[in-house]
C-alpha cells in the first residue's frame, strides 16, 4: 500500500509504502474486543473502601438490656442501621488488572491499523519541525494536516521518539496525542480517527512489527 509523506506546511514530497504485513492484516473483530476491555479494565483503580462493622470505632457492648426497656432490642452501635455504623456489602479495594498474551495483543494492533488504513486514515509525515515549544506552531501543522479547530477529529501522532519541544506545543491540544512507535497499542489507535506518522515512526513501528515480531521480550504493548 502507498501513501502520500506531506511536509509540515501540507506539501506533498514524496510517498512511502506501508507494509501489507502491518496494514492489510485480516481484521479480528474478537481478538480487538478482548484487547480493549483488558486496557479499560487496567485503567480501573478500584481503591473505594468502606469500613464493615468490624472495622468502625465503638464498643461492641449492649448499649441497653434486651428486654423491659420498651425499645427496639440492639446488639452494637456498630451495627449498619446505626449512624456511624459499618456499611454492609460496601465496596473494598481489589486487583482486576490482568494481561492478554503478546501474540493476541499484537494480532489486536494490526487488526485496527489494518482497519484505519482501509478507511483511508493513515497520514505519513515527514518530520515535525518544532525546535521551542509554541502551540501556535503546532496548530499551524495541523491544520496543513486538515485538522478542523472549531470540530476536530482526534489525532494521533506515532513517532520514534518524542521530542521535548514539540510535546509540549501539543499537550495541551484537545483530541491530539501523541504517542512512541513501541507503546501505542490497539486501544490508543482506535480512540483515534486519523493516525499521522513521521517516517522515522513508521520505521520504528515496522521494527517492532516485524524485524522483532518472533521475541518480542519486554515490549510494552
Amino acid at each position: 500500500m502507498e501513501v502520500k509523506v506531506y511536509s509540515a506546511t501540507g506539501d506533498i514530497v514524496g510517498k512511502t509504502e506501508l507494509p501489507d504485513e502491518i496494514f492489510r492484516h485480516p481484521i479480528r473483530p474478537v481478538t480487538v474486543a478482548e484487547a480493549i476491555r483488558m486496557y479499560e479494565m487496567n485503567q480501573h483503580q478500584f481503591t473505594a473502601c468502606k469500613k464493615t462493622r468490624g472495622e468502625v470505632s465503638g464498643s461492641g457492648r449492649k448499649p441497653w438490656p434486651q428486654k423491659h426497656t420498651g425499645r427496639a432490642r440492639q446488639g452494637s452501635i456498630r451495627a449498619p442501621h446505626w449512624r456511624g455504623g459499618g456499611v454492609v456489602f460496601g465496596p473494598k479495594p481489589r486487583n482486576v488488572h490482568y494481561r492478554l498474551p503478546q501474540k493476541k495483543l499484537r494480532i489486536a494492533l494490526l487488526s485496527v491499523l489494518s482497519q484505519r488504513a482501509s478507511e483511508g486514515r493513515i497520514m505519513v509525515i515527514d518530520d515535525i519541525p518544532i525546535t521551542y515549544p509554541k502551540t501556535k506552531e503546532f496548530v499551524k501543522i495541523l491544520k496543513n494536516l486538515g485538522w478542523n479547530e472549531e470540530h476536530p477529529e482526534r489525532y494521533l501522532f506515532v513517532v520514534d521518539k518524542i521530542d521535548e519541544a514539540v510535546f509540549r506545543s501539543m499537550r495541551n491540544l484537545r483530541k491530539v496525542d501523541m504517542r512512541e512507535a513501541y507503546k501505542i497499542n490497539a486501544f490508543d489507535v482506535l480512540l483515534a480517527k486519523r493516525i499521522v506518522f513521521t517516517l522515522k515512526g513508521l520505521e520504528a513501528l515496522k521494527n517492532r512489527l516485524l524485524e522483532k515480531r518472533a521475541a518480542m521480550v519486554g515490549v510494552e504493548e
